[in-house]
This record gives C-alpha cells, sequence and structure tokens, in this order.
C-alpha cells in the first residue's frame, strides 16, 4: 500500500493516524453534492454532509479509481422523517438502533434514504455522522441528510470548495414515506444475535457487563468520549 501510494503520488493515512471515515471529512475530501465510492461498507457515513455515499467492493473500487466511472442501478428512496425532540441522554445511536429495529436488517435493500426532520436538524454534525454511518445495517444504499447551515459551517471550515447541496425534485418519487415521533424514546440496544434485535436498554437491566469498547467509526469522536466521560466520572 506504501509503495503504490508513493509510486502513484497519492497521500496515504498510515497506521495511527486515525478512523478512515473521520480523516475523509474531517480532512475536507467530500463536500456536499459529491459522489463518493470506498472499499467499506460504512462509506455511508458522508451522506451527513449531504453527500451520496456508499461502499463497493474492491474490483469496482479499482475501476473507478482507474477510469473516474462506475456503473450504478438508481436505488429506490425512502423518505424518514423524524419528528419530536430527544430527551436528554438519548443520542443518535439510539435513534440508528431504534429505526434498525423497526426496519429490520435488509429492510432498505439497495434503497437511499433521505433522513429528515426537525430531530436530524437538531443534532450536531458528529451526530449526524453516527446516523448515516449505520444505515447499511438495514441494507441501504446510501442516507442521505439535506444540508442546513450546519453543514454549510462544517464544510466551510474544512474546504475551499464551493458547497452546491443536493435536495430532492418538488415531484420525487418515494417507495415509502416514514414518520416516527421519537419524542419519548429511550436508550436502546442491540441485543445478540442481529443488530435488528433491538430493544430499550432498560429491558436488558442486570445484564452482566464483562467488557466494553469505546470507538470506530460510527461514534467514536469526541463528542461521544466527552459524553462517557461524564458518565465514567467517579466510577471504576
Amino acid at each position: 500500500m506504501r509503495d503504490f501510494a508513493g509510486k502513484h503520488q497519492i497521500r496515504l493515512y498510515d497506521v495511527g493516524e486515525g478512523i478512515c471515515h473521520q480523516l475523509v471529512v474531517e480532512e475536507g475530501w467530500v463536500s456536499a453534492g459529491d459522489l463518493v465510492v470506498g472499499a467499506d461498507s460504512h462509506t455511508c457515513t458522508y451522506g451527513a454532509l449531504n453527500v451520496f455515499s456508499t461502499g463497493v467492493g474492491s474490483t469496482d473500487l479499482a475501476a473507478a479509481m482507474a477510469s473516474g466511472k462506475l456503473w450504478f442501478r438508481v436505488p429506490g428512496t425512502i423518505k424518514i422523517f423524524f419528528k419530536g425532540k430527544l430527551l436528554p441522554g438519548v443520542y443518535a445511536k439510539d435513534l440508528a438502533l431504534y429505526l434498525t429495529g423497526k426496519l429490520g436488517a435488509g429492510g432498505a435493500l439497495y434503497k437511499s434514504i433521505e433522513l429528515g426532520g426537525e430531530v436530524i436538524k437538531d443534532l450536531s454534525i458528529e451526530a449526524r455522522f453516527t446516523l448515516s454511518n449505520m444505515i447499511m445495517e438495514v441494507g441501504a444504499k446510501a442516507g442521505v441528510m439535506l444540508g442546513d447551515e450546519k453543514t454549510e459551517k462544517w464544510l466551510a471550515e474544512r474546504s475551499k470548495r464551493k458547497i452546491r447541496f443536493i435536495e430532492p425534485d418538488e415531484d420525487a418519487r418515494y417507495d415509502k414515506v416514514l414518520e416516527f415521533d421519537v419524542s419519548r424514546l429511550v436508550p436502546q440496544v442491540a441485543r445478540p444475535h442481529s443488530v435488528d434485535n433491538v430493544v430499550p436498554v432498560h429491558e436488558v437491566e442486570g445484564t452482566s457487563i464483562e467488557e466494553a469498547f469505546i470507538g470506530t467509526c460510527t461514534n467514536g469522536r469526541l463528542e461521544d468520549l466527552r459524553v462517557a466521560g461524564k458518565i465514567l466520572k467517579d466510577k471504576k
């Protein structure tokens, strides 16, 4: 990998520099309106920035790198609207798990999901990444959010590229339109042995936790670590 990157003058992020999906957005490699492919299923993370981003196989990625082109079947779209206001202690990961439980693993196979509503508007960009990141758990091709002032500010601080938001056509047709009132949503957890085996966390109260991991590309950002630190402070 190092030899290939050096030979072709490609910027290589080496071991220890960070999680790939976080680096891509922080370093300004993507912007609103882009179509982005990556050799990892969680490439859909960038949808939080109004990007159509999706994971592909190694062969497809190599073809895209060599030619700058790639074939896609245009996916049908499911519009999802979250209304209400999240309770204290409920976060984007809970939203993502809740949605996964409602749709089921593979419940949106090869669909493009448009995520919107006042709940999305209230989320930080970092929290939005978490929701778009997990959209592949329902089999979706991408999870795209509309751009707003938060998106514009976040992008402008990291890139000099012109920001061009994409929006649905006025006569856009959707395979489904789903609305969820999450004003009473409580923390969620996925039980073994499937990501869509989701229940409110109080249903597993008393379960012994022998090992825990905080991180990954889903929600291992500074914002998440601060929440964890606040919860764990003065505890062993």
